[in-house]
C-alpha cells in the first residue's frame, strides 16, 4: 500500500515538472520597484506585483496573498506615512471628455475652432509632499464651457475633503486650461501650495488665488495677502533666498517689480524697482528702492531715452 502511494506521488511530481515546461498553466508573480522624486523634493519608492503565466519554469510564488484571479495592484509602499501611490500616477492636469450632445460652437464663450472643450471638467494630480498621498483636484465642467468649483480628494479615497470656489475667468483658459494650476511652495515649509489662475490682462498681467497647504488641518487655506498681491507669478519664487517677486507692466517702459522676503511667517517688501516713461520727452526714469532701517530708501535713479 505504501509503495503504491509513493508511486502515485512520484508520478504526480514528474507530471507536474513536465507540464511546467510545455504548458502555460502556471501563474507567476513578479516583484517590481520604482523610485522617483516628488515635485516638492524628496524620494519615494513603490513596490508592486505583476501577474503573468509561466511557461518555461516551475512557478515562483512571491506572495501567497495574490491568486490567479487577482488584478495587479500595489501591495507595498516604502513611504510608510502615505497611502499607496500608483507607479503610473501622472502628475499634472488633463481635460475630461464632454459626454453631452451640444456642439461647442453653441456655447456662449465660443470664439474659434481652436477652443478647448472644458465642459467635461478637468482633473489634476499633484504630490504636495512625498510623505503625503497624491492629491486630486477635480474642476467641475460647466455647460457654458468654463471650469467650476474644485473638489479635492486624497490618495485612493473618493471622499471630497475640501471644495474650493473657483473664480478662474474663461479668458484665462484660452491659452491652455491645464496650466491654470501649478503648485509651488510659496511659504517654504516643504509643502506645495496652490496658485489658481484667476484672470490675465491684455499686457500679460495675471492674478492668482493663493491657497496654502495647512498640515494640521490637511486643507488648503486661502492667503489674502498673496491673492491680493498684483503681478505675483508662481515662477518668480526664489526658494534659496525665500523670496517672491511681484511685477506688472502697462507698457514696455512702464513697469514695477517688487521683491518680498519671507520671514517670521510674513512677506516683507525689501526691494522695489520702478520704470516710468515720460511721453512728453521720451525719457525713461528707473529707480531702485531698498529696505533700510525699516524704511524703503532710494538707492539709485537713472534716466535714459526711450527707444
Amino acid at each position: 500500500m505504501n509503495k503504491n502511494i509513493l508511486k502515485i506521488i512520484l508520478s504526480v511530481v514528474v507530471l507536474y515538472l513536465l507540464l511546467s515546461f510545455f504548458l502555460p498553466i502556471f501563474p507567476h508573480y513578479t516583484k517590481n520597484t520604482y523610485t522617483g522624486g516628488g515635485v516638492a523634493g524628496g524620494v519615494f519608492t513603490n513596490v508592486w506585483y505583476t501577474f503573468s503565466w509561466n511557461t518555461l519554469m516551475v512557478p515562483i510564488i512571491t506572495t501567497p496573498s495574490l491568486t490567479a484571479t487577482s488584478t495587479p495592484k500595489i501591495v507595498e509602499n516604502t513611504n510608510k506615512n502615505s497611502d499607496t501611490i500608483p507607479v503610473n500616477q501622472k502628475t499634472g492636469c488633463s481635460l475630461l471628455p464632454y459626454k453631452g450632445t451640444i456642439p461647442l460652437s453653441q456655447t456662449p464663450y465660443y470664439s474659434s475652432p481652436n477652443d478647448q472643450d472644458l465642459r467635461g471638467g478637468m482633473v489634476c494630480n499633484f504630490i504636495i509632499n512625498p510623505t503625503l498621498p497624491v492629491f486630486t483636484f477635480h474642476f467641475v465642467g460647466q455647460e457654458d464651457n468654463s471650469l467650476g468649483n474644485i473638489d479635492i480628494t486624497e490618495g485612493n479615497s473618493s471622499e471630497v475633503i475640501q471644495t474650493i470656489v473657483n473664480t478662474t475667468s474663461y479668458d484665462a483658459t484660452l491659452t491652455k486650461a491645464e496650466d491654470i494650476i501649478v503648485p509651488i511652495d510659496v511659504n517654504f515649509d516643504g509643502y506645495l501650495d496652490l496658485p489658481i489662475l484667476n484672470d490675465c490682462g491684455a499686457t500679460g498681467n495675471c492674478s492668482y488665488g493663493f491657497y496654502l497647504y495647512d498640515l494640521t488641518t490637511s486643507q488648503f487655506v486661502k492667503n489674502s495677502f498673496l491673492t491680493n498681491l498684483g503681478g505675483f507669478k508662481p515662477d518668480s519664487v526664489d526658494s534659496a533666498k525665500k523670496q517672491i517677486t511681484a511685477s506688472w507692466n502697462s507698457s514696455a517702459a512702464d513697469w514695477e517689480a517688487d521683491i518680498y522676503q519671507y520671514q517670521n511667517n510674513k512677506y516683507i517688501l525689501v526691494q522695489k524697482e520702478v520704470s516710468i516713461w515720460n511721453r512728453n520727452n521720451d525719457i525713461v526714469t528707473k529707480e531702485i528702492y531698498e529696505l533700510k532701517n525699516g524704511k524703503m530708501e532710494l538707492i539709485s535713479s537713472t534716466k535714459s531715452t526711450f527707444n
